[in-house]
């Protein structure tokens, strides 16, 4: 809700100054950060940058080969594709009191119905890039209102329009944080209509000059008595399409307890205690390498660009050597010579040089580098792959040998993934942060029945859940298998446990074959099990088994016998 607190608004000119001095201090402090960013970003996407001018000048062959590119490209499906399956829970949430236990099983399923409805791995792709590219990313957790259903929204922040406090090391010790976007002037409308903005006609006649605006009654920064939580939530992308050429400059400026919205960097458009139960900024850090007491972390490429920069380089002199053993060039006599104006020296397909020669016509000797060039190429290799931890293994590149066993392969796979295991952990424990917030959310915005559905294997089911089913806390557990490792595992224990109890009359075996086929990932298991599994016959002696079917008693052997 906007708030009427003057010691908090006071007017809107202090507001401007004061959010104005703060974007100000935050932008300057990572002044240096954004452009190595942006020629991380080109070395990304395969693109000389500046740094590359004297390299250019030498070369004629000016290709670029995609070291970055690929060191990204492999390590991204660890952190990325362990959330595309919205079937496989990778989250479970724990009681932290005896009487959650049930619930704590319905706060598990409603959080894995929300990655499914919010589409969380694929929306997560561009704050895992940016983790790894740039050493830190950020997410923001809203609520996003709809017509019908309300559900939490999840969103990806591009790191160059976020603005986080200089003097702070992590999101939470930070006094603030500042997210910065562009939008039309139909957009602002938009929200002044809803009730969500203010002041829009104050803002430069430049981007209005061509608008119907309509009459604003109210043009104080307070709006009295309106419960503005949702002006904070991402709207959906249809309703946002430009009609103009000219976009405004927003900040979002976050504290603890109060949100305000500037404009053009002179209006504000509202200013609002936050709206959000759990009291903090909405949004979730993560640094790839942590650096130290400093705001923004280490990605993969900071350490690899200036060897990408030498593959470059090197590759392109050997390309270079390769062309002038191909393409001859020649010397000659000056009185040989017709055309003065071609006397330079660069190199070009029959090419003649004139000199003080005597010889009519002499091919002119050079020095082949491509043997160096290739052995320099492989020892930069060797250094990315050192630095980033990629190996041969994990980028697929590996020659297959045939007295390799099966389990020394997968051992490498594994040593080659451990490199990850720190930024992983670092991972997870973002996401867990991310989920803590949104059931914060759910707490506070689900206050009616809501019926959930639930995949498994393939197969779906509804669930209604309560508000008291969430009311509590809960701790969560992100449990997550990058390499696929761990699921093999659990196959190879599940096949052991299948041959282990076949017709072990104490274990039910419809469960047992049920359980192998989830750890199997088989689809559409209830059609499968169309028929309970037979029991095996009890053995001579052996006492009958609570829940099973009873077993007709045979006579000792000795009885038989007439014995004892």
């Amino acid at each position: 809700m906007l708030t009427e607190d003057k010691d908090l608004i006071k007017d809107e000119q202090y507001l401007v100054n004061y959010v104005t001095d703060r974007f100000n201090k935050a932008q300057a402090a990572r002044e240096g950060l954004s452009d190595d960013w942006e020629n991380y970003h080109k070395l990304y996407k395969n693109q000389h940058t500046g740094d590359e001018s004297e390299a250019h000048r030498v070369c004629r062959s000016k290709l670029f080969f995609p070291k970055v590119m690929t060191a990204i490209n492999t390590a991204s499906p660890i952190f990325i594709s362990p959330f595309l399956n919205n079937e496989k829970p990778f989250i479970t949430a724990l009681p932290r009191e005896q009487t959650d236990i049930d619930n704590a099983k319905i706060v598990t399923d409603l959080l894995m119905y929300i990655t499914d409805v919010c589409n969380f791995g694929m929306r997560m792709i561009p704050f895992w890039k940016q983790f790894l590219m740039y050493g830190t990313a950020f997410v923001k957790i809203t609520w996003k209102f709809k017509d019908k259903y309300d559900d939490p929204w999840i969103e990806s922040l591009n790191l160059f329009d976020c603005f986080l406090d200089p003097d702070a090391s992590n999101l939470e010790d930070a006094r603030f944080f500042i997210q910065r976007s562009f939008v039309d002037m139909d957009y602002l409308i938009q929200k002044e209509k809803d009730g969500t903005y203010i002041n829009v006609d104050k803002i430069g006649s430049k981007y209005n000059s061509n608008k119907k605006t309509t009459d604003i009654n109210n043009t104080d920064v307070v709006v009295r008595n309106q419960d503005l939580s949702n002006s904070i939530v991402a709207e959906d992308d249809g309703d946002r399409e430009s009609t103009d050429s000219d976009l405004i400059e927003i900040w979002e400026y976050w504290e603890d307890d109060r949100v305000i919205h500037i404009a053009d960097r002179s209006v504000v458009l509202s200013a609002m205690d936050n709206p959000f139960a759990h009291g903090k900024k909405p949004f979730v850090m993560a640094k790839y390498n942590e650096d130290p007491f400093e705001p923004y972390g280490i990605g993969m490429i900071e350490p690899i660009a200036s060897l990408q920069l030498e593959t470059n380089h090197m590759r392109n002199l050997a390309i270079d050597s390769k062309n002038r053993s191909v393409y001859q060039m020649y010397t000659c006599k000056k009185s040989t010579w017709l055309d003065l104006k071609k006397n330079f020296l660069q190199w070009e397909m029959d090419r003649i040089i004139p000199t003080q020669s005597t010889d009519d016509l002499v091919p002119l000797k050079t020095n082949q580098m491509v043997g160096l060039a290739d052995g320099e190429a492989d020892r930069i290799d060797r250094e990315i792959s050192l630095a980033v931890g990629i190996s041969d293994y994990m980028a697929g590149t590996a020659q297959p040998k045939s007295n390799v066993p099966a389990y020394a392969v997968n051992s490498q796979i594994s040593q080659s993934t451990q490199r990850f295991d720190i930024p992983q952990k670092v991972g997870l424990e973002a996401v867990k942060d991310m989920f803590q917030m949104i059931l914060s959310l759910c707490r506070q915005y689900m206050n009616d029945k809501k019926v959930i559905r639930i995949l498994n294997n393939g197969d779906v089911s509804f669930k209604d859940i309560f508000p008291d089913n969430i009311v509590n806390e809960f701790d969560l557990r992100i449990k997550v298998d990058p390499t696929g490792q761990l699921q093999i595992e659990e196959q190879k224990q599940s096949d052991v446990l299948i041959q282990l109890h076949k017709g072990n009359p104490a274990i039910d075996q419809t469960e047992l074959t049920k359980r192998n086929l989830e750890a199997h990932n088989i689809n559409n298991i209830q059609q499968l099990m169309t028929k309970q599994a037979p029991m095996a016959p009890q053995m001579p002696g052996q006492p009958n088994i609570p829940g099973q079917p009873n077993q007709p008693q045979q006579t000792p052997p000795q009885l038989q016998q007439g014995g004892m």
